[in-house]
């Protein structure tokens, strides 16, 4: 298997945050938000709120910012917690808050980052995780599909490019939304890992994804009044997979009204030996 990173960025459903939270949106009240990656970030000076990220891989990177206003805060990963401090003068942007390496690749992680006991601020600009077994020098077998590839089944009231204002933010011009209450899609992958992207925004809402008739997980498509649309966000991934057939299901569970699309799926394939002689492709 290969050892690849991918990058979440902090708008991605796929981090819970709890507490109060800020989302930087696009108000620009925060001078420094241009330094962020993506102008985007999430902040709190609530005492004891978390974020949590929960993945399969070998290790995880937490970026953000060390600021004047900034101050202590937990990360723990597997039971196991180290305390930090962000206070930084004059301010740094994009740094390693946080490092795990070393993790099995063989259970589900689960990164929890708690705000300290003094109100002061942290934030979270990105999260980078290392997926695969820790083998360098091996690609995976990457493969992209659109919303538009027949492997996927819509099943509900579906829109073609709708609303259509957003497609400028989509992969190839095409993505499917659904604001049908009961709508949902079935895609049909192989591999050991899939990504699902999609959008974001103040007319989106919960959603769930459910892996091979395992237990349905639950994310947050939601944003600030502010952000109309985020797209091409990371809506759900798995990895560490076994080889063969998978199956995924992710359903809208907002009420009527409320949005859920999906742009694009990334599929990958992990070689099964210390040699590979198929087809390679880096990550897209």
């Amino acid at each position: 298997m290969p050892s690849y990173n991918i990058t979440i960025d902090d708008t991605s459903p796929m981090i819970r945050y709890e507490g109060a939270w800020k989302d930087a949106g696009t108000n620009g009240t925060d001078p420094m938000q241009p330094r962020y990656a993506n102008q985007t970030f999430h902040a709190t000076q609530s005492v004891s709120s978390r974020a949590i990220l929960k993945f399969n891989g070998t290790a995880v990177y937490i970026y953000g910012a060390r600021r004047f206003n900034h101050g202590q805060f937990t990360v723990d990963v597997d039971g196991e917690t180290e305390s930090l401090d962000g206070k930084a003068d004059p301010d740094e942007f994009q740094q390693v808050l946080y490092s795990k390496t070393g993790l099995s690749p063989n259970q589900e992680h689960e990164v929890t980052l708690t705000n300290g006991i003094n109100p002061d601020y942290v934030d979270i600009d990105f999260i980078v995780a290392t997926l695969g077994d820790g083998q360098e020098g091996r690609m995976a077998q990457v493969e992209q599909f659109d919303d538009t590839t027949p492997k996927i089944g819509y099943s509900g009231n579906w829109e073609v490019n709708g609303p259509s204002q957003f497609i400028i933010q989509a992969f190839n011009a095409s993505y499917r939304a659904t604001k049908d209450p009961s709508g949902f899609l079935t895609l049909p992958f192989s591999g050991n890992s899939i990504r699902v992207y999609g959008g974001t925004g103040r007319n989106h809402g919960p959603y769930s994804v459910t892996l091979d008739g395992g237990q349905a997980q639950v994310y947050n498509g939601s944003t600030p009044s502010d952000v109309v649309y985020r797209g091409q966000q990371l809506l759900y991934l798995a990895s560490n997979l076994p080889a063969g057939n998978h199956s995924l299901t992710l359903s809208n569970l907002g009420p009527q009204g409320s949005y859920v699309d999906i742009d694009y799926y990334v599929q990958e394939t992990w070689p099964s030996s210390q040699t590979s002689s198929g087809p390679q492709c880096l990550e897209p």
